[in-house]
């Protein structure tokens, strides 16, 4: 069920049971309702014999990314203005008519958008699940402020760089190698013994071989 800035959605997605879609997620107005409208959800749901799953929640956001943050705002030139323009002839959603008149770096200032790197991303979610809680997916609004490579570049970044963070994907393996980091003197203490004693079995070996040959 969409949901941006009025309960509607909220009460809608708790009477029946469905999920919720704020589309206007980072949007002024849509950023504000978030924990009231989800608060409502709830409460309609629990009013109605149902629990509201927060894993169903999905928020949007408009997302373009880079190597640098330079690059990153050279990117959208090819399509910002364009994309503005059309939304302020068509759209009605809360909020987006102040972005309309809002310059790339406002957007960003603003949390708006994420111009910017992939740390500006995860900045940008952490941002969210501050605000909402857990929620189960983050969808990167299509809006095509930049070239086809650089926005397929923009997303290829986001699942490498952005999605392993978000996700915990790497988690076990950070501890695993900041554990062998701490114990690395220990290790190679270890292992240069080892060596040291493979090397005078070897003599000891060798020198029995000749002893015995000389016999």
């Amino acid at each position: 069920m969409a949901s941006s800035v009025t309960p509607s959605g909220g009460k809608l997605a708790g009477r029946h049971g469905f999920g919720m879609l704020c589309v206007a997620a980072t949007q002024a107005g849509g950023y504000d309702a978030l924990a009231i409208n989800w608060e409502i959800a709830n409460k309609t749901a629990a009013e109605n014999g149902r629990t509201m799953d927060p894993s169903r929640l999905r928020l949007v956001g408009p997302v373009h990314i880079a190597e640098t943050r330079e690059k990153a705002f050279e990117n959208v030139k090819f399509g910002l203005e364009k994309w503005q323009g059309y939304f302020s002839g068509i759209s009605a959603v809360a909020g987006r008519e102040a972005t309309e008149n809002q310059s790339a770096e406002q957007m960003v200032e603003n949390g708006v958008a994420v111009i910017g790197t992939p740390e500006d991303a995860i900045a940008q979610i952490r941002r969210l699940q501050k605000k909402q809680g857990d929620f189960g997916v983050f969808l990167q609004l299509a809006h095509n402020w930049a070239d086809f490579e650089n926005t397929r570049k923009s997303y290829e970044m986001w699942q490498r760089y952005v999605t392993p963070v978000i996700n915990g994907a790497n988690t076990a393996r950070e501890t695993a190698l900041n554990w062998a980091k701490d114990n690395k003197e220990r290790f190679i203490g270890a292992a240069m013994n080892a060596a040291m004693q493979t090397i005078q079995k070897h003599h000891e070996d060798e020198a029995k071989k000749g002893k015995k040959a000389a016999e």
